[in-house]
């Protein structure tokens, strides 16, 4: 396994990527916060930087926060690949979506290494909900997926881990399954 992961970079700074900065922040990772208002965040974390540029050095672990929108998502992976190109494939950062409902193979679909990307799907709060998902793309290594999990380990957090890529993750298509019983026991009058 790769060295494990010391550098996160949270690309937006919205209610989950701010949730999520914190949980890094404040279990000693160097985490970096990239926002179009870097320079107008205050009371952030110890151990967390803004930036509105991408820094020269790259992170171990990207994960982008940016609207639910496969476009939106693909041109942020596109300036994440551009800003780490000349680094070695083993060396460029882990690339994650905080989606809980796109399709990480769409998401992929335009990434120069999609062995580099995966899908983290954390709950809200995200500071305080103790599960977090971890998937796997279609050419991401398990090894890379245990390296992204053991990382949110040390956050606190308790993993679930799926080594291949599915729409909705796990838990989200668990509670449509629980939903659709409630519904029906409904409509058949069972219950209220």
């Amino acid at each position: 396994m790769s060295n494990p992961i010391q550098t996160v970079l949270i690309y937006g700074h919205g209610v989950m990527g701010r949730g999520v900065a914190k949980t890094f922040a404040d279990a000693g990772f160097v985490t970096i916060v990239k926002s179009s208002r870097a320079g107008k965040l205050s009371g952030l974390p110890a151990n967390l930087t803004a930036v509105e540029r991408l820094p020269q050095q790259p992170p171990d672990l990207v994960i982008e926060f940016v609207p639910e929108d496969v476009g939106v998502k693909q041109a942020v992976y596109a300036e994440i690949e551009a800003a780490y190109s000349s680094v070695a494939p083993e060396e460029a950062p882990l690339i994650a979506t905080g989606t809980s409902g796109l399709d990480l193979v769409e998401l992929a679909r335009t990434l120069k290494r999609p062995a580099r990307f995966l899908g983290i799907h954390y709950f809200m709060p995200a500071d305080t909900a103790p599960i977090v998902e971890v998937m796997a793309g279609l050419a991401t290594a398990p090894e890379e997926v245990d390296r992204a999990a053991q990382a949110l380990r040390r956050t606190g957090k308790e993993p679930v881990v799926l080594y291949k890529p599915i729409v909705g993750f796990l838990i989200n298509r668990l509670q449509h399954a629980i939903l659709h019983e409630a519904y029906y026991l409904i409509e058949a009058g069972v219950a209220s």
